[in-house]
């Protein structure tokens, strides 16, 4: 049971790694007065986790 429990580990944590670059990705092409309105900087995005 623990081989399939570190597949399922391993595989949940490379879908949040593709979704967080996915969102990296649409928050970037956004102006900023948009990532204002979100609460959102520049900055914070290129420091990381949002």
């Amino acid at each position: 049971m623990s081989t399939l429990w570190t597949v399922k580990k391993t595989m949940i944590a490379s879908r949040e790694r593709h979704a967080q670059r996915s969102v990296a990705r649409v928050l970037a092409g956004m102006d900023d007065i948009a990532l204002n309105s979100l609460g959102k900087s520049r900055e914070g995005l290129r420091m990381g986790p949002f």
